[in-house]
């Protein structure tokens, strides 16, 4: 299995509208294989970055490619989450 380095920033939005994080955090993940020969990769998100960002199973990322890096956005709905 091949080793990638992967930039994200994840910014925290309220119904798609991004807002400015105070700092930013960033780590490098390996991406793996998930064995059903789809040609994707799954990567593992960090999980105090999860918590810092009140993520968990079931959130919706958005995902952009912006100058060759890739940015995920969390998907909120302000009626359900704060």
């Amino acid at each position: 299995m091949s080793h990638a380095g992967v930039a994200w920033r994840l910014t925290p939005s309220i119904s798609g509208v991004p807002s400015q994080m105070s700092e930013s955090v960033g780590t490098i993940v390996e991406c793996q294989d998930p064995g059903d020969s789809s040609g994707d990769v799954i990567i593992d998100l960090p999980s105090e970055i999860l918590t810092e960002m009140n993520l968990g199973l079931g959130d919706s990322l958005s995902i952009e490619l912006v100058n060759g890096v890739i940015v995920l956005r969390p998907i909120r709905n302000a009626d359900t989450r704060p």
